[in-house]
């Protein structure tokens, strides 16, 4: 889910999910990567903010391949964010 509220854009936590977790439909996540890195104004809430990090955490711990963006997560799109 996407909002845009005067040229303010919130995504949720399922784009950034499609757009960081490497084993996923190819297509959502290219979707979501395109959507990310071309929107000018992006603000976040805590609340996304926990559900992302607790999602790629477990991915990684839970088993799974650990193929995830987490790095490049952690540091890029995030960091135009705004978190209210």
């Amino acid at each position: 889910m996407t909002a845009r509220f005067d040229g303010i854009c919130f995504i949720d936590t399922n784009v950034w999910l499609y757009a960081f977790i490497l084993q996923q439909d190819e297509e959502k996540r290219a979707v979501a990567s395109q959507l990310i890195e071309t929107l000018p104004d992006i603000i976040g809430s805590t609340q996304v903010l926990n559900e992302i990090a607790m999602n790629l955490l477990k991915k990684d711990s839970d088993g799974g391949s650990g193929d995830s963006k987490a790095g490049p997560f952690l540091l890029c799109p995030l960091s135009r964010c705004r978190v209210r």
